[in-house]
Order: C-alpha cells, then sequence, then structure tokens
C-alpha cells in the first residue's frame, strides 16, 4: 500500500488511505471494520518522531473530518488516541479546548488551550480559541489580550476573515470595558 518517492509524503499518503477507509467504514455503519482499520494503522507505524508527528497530524485532520460530520463523540476519541501519541500536541491540545468549548465545557477548554498556549505560545488560532473562552468566562480583560495577540501573530491570509472577527470582537470588547 505505500507509494514510491519522499519516505514522508508517502506515509501520510499511507496513514490518510488507511483514515479515509475507517471514515467510510464509519459513514456505513461498520463501527467493527473502522476499528480494525484504525488498529491496522496504527500498527504500522513505528514511534519515530517524525513518523508520529504524521500520525498525530492525521489524527487531527480525521478528528476535524468528524466535527464537521456533526460526530463529536468521534472526533474527541481520535483526538484523545492522538494525545496518547503525543501528550504535548500543541494542536491536538487546541482542538481538545475547541471541543470542549462547543460542548460549552469552558473550565476544560480554558486548560486545554493554555496548555498549548505554554508549550507553543506563537501559535495563533490558540489565542484567538482563548479569547473566545475567556470572553464566555466574562473576563473581557484577557479576552482582549488574547485577540489582541491572535491578530499580530496571524499572517496566513487564509484567515484573514478570522482576523477581521477578532478584530470587531476588540472594538467591541474594548468599548465594554470602558
Amino acid at each position: 500500500m505505500r507509494g514510491r518517492g519522499h519516505p514522508q509524503a508517502s506515509l501520510l499518503t499511507y496513514l490518510n488511505g488507511w483514515f479515509t477507509l475507517a471514515d467510510m467504514y464509519v459513514r456505513r455503519g461498520l463501527a467493527d471494520r473502522a476499528a480494525e482499520a484504525r488498529r491496522r494503522l496504527e500498527a504500522q507505524v513505528p514511534r519515530e518522531d517524525r513518523e508520529v508527528g504524521l500520525l498525530v497530524k492525521s489524527l487531527n485532520l480525521s478528528s476535524l473530518r468528524a466535527q464537521y460530520a456533526d460526530r463529536p463523540e468521534e472526533a474527541r476519541a481520535g483526538l484523545e488516541r492522538a494525545l496518547r501519541w503525543d501528550p504535548y500536541s500543541p494542536l491536538t491540545l487546541r482542538n481538545l479546548g475547541a471541543l470542549a468549548f462547543f460542548r460549552r465545557d469552558v473550565d476544560e477548554a480554558l486548560r486545554l488551550l493554555t496548555l498549548s498556549r505554554q508549550i507553543e505560545p506563537g501559535y495563533a488560532r490558540t489565542w484567538y480559541n482563548l479569547g473566545h473562552a475567556h470572553r464566555a468566562k466574562g473576563d473581557t480583560e484577557n479576552a482582549l489580550a488574547c485577540y489582541r495577540r491572535y491578530v499580530e501573530l496571524e499572517k496566513n491570509p487564509a484567515e484573514q476573515s478570522r482576523v477581521e472577527n477578532a478584530q470587531a470582537l476588540i472594538q467591541q470588547l474594548a468599548t465594554v470595558q470602558r
């Protein structure tokens, strides 16, 4: 099943193939087959840092697909599996924090997002999500600081609408704070 070419690209293609197969089984209600596909996937990946990183990214991607398809428990299970492979993955911690926020568990969201920020303070999206969590708790001062930091850090043009949203929230919160 592995292709030729760059080893990381081949591994990522290989991993994504198994995740696609597992997702197809889940959509068809074949949970046993989906679980077997995921077990086979994890058994194929050596625990080398480079490859673990690819597995963690693939688990995050698969979990986001599940979240967007309104399957939050499947998303959470995938992210918790990713965290077992790499307990210090700021991406996984941020995604788990976002899921907690969507479940309205703001305290858990703050805990996970703060941990993600401590591990990787330059990860812009964590600051954006932290702003939402602080805002939900009524902590305007910290929400403002997080949204401002997000706007400073985010340089990706694809995130422009999120940057504009953060700027609007900054204006709104600054007005309320006065």
